[in-house]
């Protein structure tokens, strides 16, 4: 079979550039990916996604995820074999909560494509006061009416910036902008250990006010608010069901997907790119096609596309990237700890062992996922899981595998001071370090105009797709308004107009 557009990664950017092209373009789209499944850092394990061996966990999560377990208990072997977690439970590489809920752009995408993925929403957002969780909405009863009436202005102000305006704070460093809106210490606080969740990040001088403007309005212009509407979500049987979806999609519509395809690289001849080169069991194969997108991290491009072949500009920007990174732990436990509150997600900052990070103590957060999400317990599994997340630096912390269990000890520390019984509620633990919770950090001076473009400036059949190219917005959401940038790029045509005026 001819395909004229090659697609080298099975990443949920190239599955969703891929759908819109095959669905809409009525290309010929071939997709090749060097794993065994499609997915790439949406990976899901257990229930209808497989139950592998606990090398095959491990295996999985470092190929497909760039994810490695730092630290569990009890060993792995007992957790995977005598705990069953996977006949148990579905679990997810790292973490991927989604804003806006149902409202995001790849469960609208699905939608416009005549298919259907569901979000479960976080509803509730508590606040660690030292005493106690405090709902995000109620952390300013306390205050003083002074404070009270500054916090209202300057989220009313935020609200009224656009998306378009709001480019004019991409590089503008969240603590700036926030020294700049406010003298209101408090207010100052507040929206500093928001914009460290949302962003995911410790150092408010590496976070873009621009990113933190949109992340922020964007479920408001969807009607939906962290406390009470579900602002966040998580993705309805695992995260993995994003690339199913559209990789279905491709296929409906004529498209292929080849798994275990690792491409050696890109061929190009002066300024077009003709094909690509495959590893097949017999040696190097050659496939041709008109065009060729290419979903790996811009960072990581230099793999497949002859890094010389970009301009010196954009390969300085290139060489800049760097990806969000963090520490997420899966535990299981016998009964909800936040019974009362089984939808929220919780934020503790920092946590009380105070451990020292760039640009602050180490913070942690944490949700009760298979309440939120139901789905994640397959069939009539007893039990539930908890999944906890902290936040690292990329450079040094992430590699320190000291430090990493330092702060997975913080975790289990924590649950065990605040919850009385835990050492009788828990089952075991698994704590996992992940190299790119988002593939580029929203930092000031490489997003916003300085990201990679979705197309090569001097080949103009090669484009690149995911959450590193052009795009606005973090994570999931990111990573797809990036897929249709480049099936915009590709297709000579505007599909934005599928998403509400908010998405686009």
């Amino acid at each position: 079979m001819s395909h004229d557009t090659i697609i080298v990664g099975g990443g949920i950017g190239g599955l969703i550039t891929g759908a819109l092209l095959a669905a809409k373009d009525r290309r010929s789209v071939l997709v090749l990916e060097k794993e065994n499944a499609v997915g790439g850092r949406v990976m899901s394990f257990g229930g209808h996604h497989g139950s592998p061996s606990a090398e095959e966990y491990r295996n999985t999560l470092r190929g497909a995820a760039n994810v490695r377990i730092v630290h569990t208990e009890p060993g792995l072997d007992e957790i995977v074999d005598d705990h069953k977690i996977f006949d148990r439970f579905i679990l997810d590489p790292g973490w991927h909560t989604v804003g806006a809920t149902n409202r995001n752009r790849f469960s609208l995408l699905a939608k416009a494509l005549g298919k259907s993925i569901p979000v479960a929403p976080q509803i509730g957002f508590y606040f660690d006061s030292g005493a106690g969780f405090v709902d995000l909405k109620d952390v300013s009863a306390t205050w003083p009416e002074a404070s009270r009436r500054e916090h209202r202005r300057v989220a009313a102000e935020r609200v009224a910036i656009s998306p378009a305006e709001s480019a004019r704070y991409d590089h503008i460093d969240l603590l700036s902008y926030v020294n700049m809106v406010t003298e209101d210490q408090l207010v100052r606080d507040y929206y500093l250990w928001l914009g460290r969740f949302v962003l995911a990040l410790n150092d408010p001088t590496e976070g873009s006010a621009g990113e933190f403007i949109r992340t922020n309005n964007m479920p408001v212009a969807a009607g939906m608010h962290l406390s009470h509407g579900g602002g966040n979500g998580e993705v309805c049987r695992g995260f993995k069901t994003i690339a199913d979806v559209f990789a279905e999609i491709i296929r409906e519509n004529g498209g292929e997907i080849r798994t275990g395809a690792a491409v050696r690289q890109v061929l190009l001849d002066r300024n077009r790119a003709t094909g690509v080169e495959v590893e097949g069991p017999a040696g190097p194969e050659r496939i041709d096609a008109e065009t060729v997108i290419v979903n790996l991290p811009m960072d990581a491009v230099g793999k497949v596309v002859p890094i010389e072949s970009f301009p010196a500009e954009l390969r300085e920007r290139i060489g800049k990237l760097y990806s969000a990174v963090g520490m997420t732990g899966f535990i299981g436990v016998k009964e909800l700890i936040e019974p009362d509150r089984p939808t929220g997600v919780f934020l503790v900052d920092p946590l009380p062992q105070h451990i020292p990070l760039k640009g602050g103590d180490a913070w942690l957060a944490f949700e009760q996922t298979t309440a939120l999400d139901p789905t994640r317990r397959v069939g009539a599994a007893e039990g539930h899981y908890l999944q906890t997340w902290t936040v690292l630096h990329a450079k040094g912390e992430a590699t320190d595998d000291d430090l990493l269990r330092r702060i997975s000890d913080a975790h289990l520390e924590f649950f065990r001071s605040r919850y009385p019984g835990w050492d009788d509620n828990v089952e075991w633990a698994i704590f996992t370090q992940a190299d790119r919770i988002y593939g580029a950090a929203p930092a000031p001076g490489i997003g916003g105009d300085r990201r990679p473009p979705v197309q090569h400036p001097l080949v103009s059949n090669l484009f690149f797709t995911g959450d590193t190219v052009t795009q606005t917005d973090v994570g999931t959401n990111g990573a797809a308004h990036g897929a249709i940038l480049c099936a915009n790029a590709v297709a000579g045509r505007d599909f934005l107009p599928l998403l509400p005026d908010y998405l686009r």
